[in-house]
């Protein structure tokens, strides 16, 4: 992983994170680890609703309508949609490719909408296993799973010791067992008083979860892990996760990114990268190290027919479990 040199000692606080101050995340995570019937359903539990599979049908609509024009897409389906065949996720949504049915979770959709992002911003090369990749914060294993299945399509081979993952103690043993499933794997790394580095070439990813840092942890994280990277993928949230406690802005962000050399850093519209209801949400997409940016060919009239076809879906459920009640 190469060499690291010296830094000065400073005392960091794991729990200076929002999931690590939520009693009930690390728990469900290491009993989903260990008792195979909570693992069997673990995604469906209201502790991965909130923290991880939140993502609304109408979110895995918008994202669904521009994977389906994405040829590495229909091309990795069948990998992809093995993800939610572990931990019974509570929404899906089915459709046609290919004269076949598919379904697929909000989540699980996202998950690829993010790594086939990566592959157009950053190009072939992070999926071709030479390119080192760190995620802080992983959940389950998702994420890293779907970027795996990706590199299969790209490149014929997965990538294997490429990706390392930045987490919660209590969280090694869920991912590991997910990744497992499907002979993946990961190496998990502690942030230490030390600058992580390599070649410099490394991409840093995180799903919203460095963002809900505050503290000296923030600072750390950007320091050994961020601040020498080449490329870089950041969902945040900032003003609502970071900034109430002390933490950062948006606009902290961008300016460290800036600082340390990421001078190409640039905030995404989320409803070309993302969705509309990322946009809603006031979640920002951040990159830096990238090569191309998408055009858009979102319409109104497109977020129209979401709203409507996600309202028949909930009215659907409301009258299907009335029926039930009274059956």
């Amino acid at each position: 992983m190469g060499q690291v040199h010296g830094a000065k000692m400073v005392k960091i606080k794991m729990n200076d994170a929002v999931s690590a101050q939520e009693n009930d995340w690390p728990k469900m995570c290491t009993n989903a680890a260990k008792s195979i019937s909570i693992y069997n359903v673990f995604r469906s539990t209201k502790t991965f609703q909130r923290v991880v599979e939140g993502s609304p049908i109408s979110s895995g609509l918008w994202n669904l309508k521009r994977l389906l024009n994405n040829r590495i897409f229909t091309k990795s389906i069948n990998l992809i949609q093995q993800s939610d065949t572990i931990g019974l996720p509570l929404n899906k949504i089915d459709f046609e490719l290919n004269s076949r049915t598919y379904s697929l979770s909000p989540t699980t959709i996202r998950y690829t909408n993010n790594a086939l992002n990566c592959l157009s911003l950053f190009g072939k090369k992070i999926f071709d296993g030479n390119t080192n990749i760190y995620e802080v914060g992983a959940g389950y294993g998702g994420e890293c799973k779907i970027f795996n299945d990706i590199a299969i399509t790209t490149n014929q081979h997965n990538l294997k010791d490429k990706w390392f993952i930045y987490d919660l103690q209590t969280s090694t043993s869920l991912i590991t067992k997910f990744l497992n499933s499907f002979n993946y794997t990961t190496k998990f790394l502690k942030l230490t008083k030390q600058r992580l580095v390599t070649n410099n070439k490394y991409l840093v990813i995180s799903n919203g979860a460095f963002s809900e840092m505050h503290g000296e942890l923030l600072n750390q994280y950007f320091d050994k892990v961020i601040s020498g990277a080449k490329y870089g993928y950041f969902i945040t949230n900032f003003e609502t996760h970071s900034a109430p406690h002390g933490g950062w802005t948006t606009s902290d962000f961008i300016e460290k990114l800036r600082a340390s050399g990421k001078t190409d850093v640039t905030i995404l519209p989320t409803t070309k990268y993302l969705s509309y209801f990322d946009h809603q949400a006031n979640s920002k997409l951040i990159v830096f190290g990238h090569n191309k940016l998408q055009k858009s060919d979102d319409r109104i009239i497109d977020i129209g027919k979401i709203y409507l076809l996600t309202l028949i879906i909930k009215i659907y459920e409301i009258v299907k479990g009335n029926f039930a009640k009274q059956a």
